[in-house]
């Protein structure tokens, strides 16, 4: 079955068949590819007025144009987005806190609760070798210097599971019909 010009297909071996090009972003001749320049004028990038690029799909997932997700960002045919690695930062952390009661009772229990009783218990005034948890009362919040900051910034790995494979784009075969 003959391809239509521009389609873009998986191909599981390590060449690509006859009339067809890698998806690696490669330049190619306008004269050489006419009809294909047609379909894809300057979506992907142009090098000067003689070539035009191919999509490049190398490490990259195809995502349809349109608008995604909770942004409602609209993405257009040849744009690319995403990355292999994010750094967060705390803004981008949902608030919260990590306030610490404690009691300013002496400690009466080694057990962070007791058993067959709802009743709490939190970390008490101690001293070496003494009962470190209090039942809750006359709480107090610690210090905020009492707690400190965690991570480095270090950037973690954001991509999904995948197995690679070739893309490949026809070059030639049945100019496709807008209707």
């Amino acid at each position: 079955m003959e391809p239509f010009i521009g389609n873009i297909q998986m191909f599981g071996a390590n060449f690509y068949p006859r009339n067809y090009a890698y998806c690696n972003g490669q330049s190619i001749t306008i004269t050489q590819n006419t009809a294909l320049y047609a379909l894809l004028g300057d979506t992907f990038g142009m090098v000067g007025q003689t070539a035009f690029k191919l999509p490049d799909l190398r490490g990259r997932m195809p995502v349809h144009p349109g608008i995604f997700g909770y942004t409602k960002q609209q993405i257009e045919q040849g744009n690319t987005g995403g990355l292999e690695s994010v750094s967060l930062t705390t803004d981008q952390l949902p608030a919260h806190t990590h306030q610490l009661q404690v009691s300013s009772q002496p400690g009466n229990t080694y057990r962070p609760y007791k058993k067959k009783t709802s009743e709490s218990t939190v970390f008490a005034s101690a001293e070496n070798g003494s009962p470190v948890y209090a039942q809750a009362a006359n709480l107090v919040p610690m210090s905020a210097k009492a707690m400190g900051y965690t991570g480095t910034g270090t950037a973690h790995d954001n991509m999904q599971p995948s197995t690679v494979i070739n893309f490949c784009i026809a070059l030639t075969g049945i100019f496709p019909d807008r209707d």
